[in-house]
């Protein structure tokens, strides 16, 4: 499935692995980073090749200057 991004997460192609109980959301696993994250239903869409390279690049524009300031706050902290 793919996993809709948000303000701080990218659309992700997605594994759906169960449904969490405590939190009532569904717990999902990124292909690519094997990363779990959680997610509502509503956030969750059938998987289309074309439709995600949409969305994601669609993200990546979006919200091109709060990754970068995101990424300078971090490089700053290292120095």
């Amino acid at each position: 499935m793919i996993r809709k991004g948000n303000k701080s997460q990218e659309p992700a192609v997605v594994f759906v692995s169960g449904f969490n109980t405590n939190f009532k959301c569904w717990v999902v696993h990124s292909l690519n980073t094997w990363t779990i994250m959680f997610s509502k239903k509503s956030d969750l869409i059938e998987f289309d090749y074309n439709e995600f390279q949409k969305m994601y690049y669609t993200w990546k524009i979006d919200n091109q200057d709060a990754v970068t300031k995101r990424y300078m706050e971090s490089l700053a902290e290292l120095k």
